[in-house]
């Protein structure tokens, strides 16, 4: 891997930019591994089942296992000259990742299959997160379900537009300590088949690296690490994991698959990080990634991307989220889908079918429904809104 410390020149569309880069990993938790998985070894480790597991520090094993680990490939930092940039990088075998200045935000990987002098390095492609891999529907109703969100025990939305403004700045002060929630991601078999099993690990720990320093913004005021604790690749799927464009049915056959065969040896869970030390309960939270396009109530295709239990966090068949495939846009629905996990309903939902809720409206926000499809997609903040709930979340 590079060094510890980088400077980056590029120049996309034509503007040129220094990246300050800085070796980072803090979103994966101690221990991390990643392990390939078919039906067999779901479970157990028959005879002639396959199951691998690789820690973070890269050490290797069994011949067919996902690529090494090396935490050295993950970088965080910011754009030269550039107030409240941002940039997240795999920098191994070419640039992977997101870069975002100005009104801009940017996605740069590898020209798949592209060939070019050595002298002149690797070819890059990069994209404007606003035109990525957006489905459109010319139904209005439809394009504002890009996600959907399952009620759970949690306190009614409006109730927080009838505090008075002392009580909206209590509500909000932040918490004198931090938190850190360890995550499992298990990433279907058309996710490996289309990417294989090194191009899939590198997309889904470079999205993660995304994810964790989305939950990082200054916006949300509440200190969140949200770290990946593993890895899981399915090769085959297991026969109790019913893969469907129904989403919920999906998100439940996931809940259940992974709480009856991960969860009896999982080390994930949501801690408290204070001067005494990481105390809490212990659980995880569970993120199901593939490329089947799935609707929420109906077995067909729909624009749906995201899927979760509003506040089901901690809750033992409720801590999941599901979501579609899409490349490195798939960092930004998993965060947004988080943030409906940990009690945070959509900024521009007003009850009524989302034309907008006052409360909220202070410009875009990452838990605008439309965030998530790349519309306003120079915002990369939280709303007051989602500050106050995730307070009501962790004090639940």
């Amino acid at each position: 891997p590079p060094g510890e410390r980088l400077r980056v020149r590029l120049s996309p569309f034509g503007r040129s930019m220094v990246l300050m880069l800085r070796r980072d990993a803090r979103f994966l938790a101690k221990g991390f591994s990643i392990e390939a998985r078919d039906p067999a070894s779901v479970g157990g480790s028959p005879p002639g089942s396959h199951r691998t597991s690789r820690s973070s520090d890269g050490a290797g094993d069994a011949a067919g296992a996902p690529a090494p680990t090396d935490a050295g490939c993950f970088y965080s930092g910011f754009v030269h000259g550039q107030r409240n940039s941002a940039v997240t990088l795999n920098m191994c075998n070419g640039l992977l990742g997101f870069i975002r200045f100005g009104e801009e935000q940017l996605f740069i990987e590898p020209l798949a299959g592209a060939a070019a002098p050595a002298s002149l390095g690797l070819p890059h492609l990069v994209s404007r997160r606003s035109g990525l891999h957006v489905k459109s529907s010319h139904d209005p109703q439809l394009q504002r379900k890009y996600c959907k969100i399952i009620p759970s025990e949690k306190a009614e939305r409006g109730a927080r537009q009838e505090e008075g403004p002392r009580g909206r700045r209590n509500a909000i002060r932040p918490p004198a300590r931090e938190y850190a929630v360890e995550t499992l991601v298990v990433a279907a078999r058309d996710v490996v088949e289309e990417h294989g099993t090194e191009g899939s690990t590198k997309l889904l720990l470079t999205g993660r690296n995304i994810v964790y320093n989305i939950f990082q913004h200054s916006s949300l005021a509440i200190p969140i690490h949200v770290r990946l604790a593993r890895l899981v690749l399915l090769h085959e799927h297991p026969p109790l994991l019913e893969i469907r464009n129904t989403g919920y049915k999906l998100l439940y056959s996931q809940l259940q698959w992974s709480h009856a065969r991960l969860n009896k040896n999982n080390t994930c869970a949501l801690k408290v990080l204070s001067d005494f030390g990481e105390t809490g309960l212990h659980l995880f939270s569970s993120t199901f990634v593939s490329r089947t396009d799935f609707c929420v109530h109906t077995d067909e295709p729909c624009d749906t991307v995201g899927i979760a239990f509003l506040g089901g966090m901690c809750s033992d068949l409720r801590k999941c989220v599901i979501a579609e495939e899409n490349g490195l846009g798939l960092a930004f629905t998993i965060a947004h889908e988080l943030g409906h996990n940990m009690g945070m309903g959509h900024d521009d939902d007003d009850g009524g079918g989302g034309g907008g809720n006052s409360a909220c409206g202070l410009g875009p926000s990452i838990m605008a429904g439309e965030w998530v499809r790349g519309s306003n997609s120079s915002e990369l903040s939280w709303s007051p809104c989602s500050r106050l709930e995730l307070q009501q979340f962790l004090r639940s």
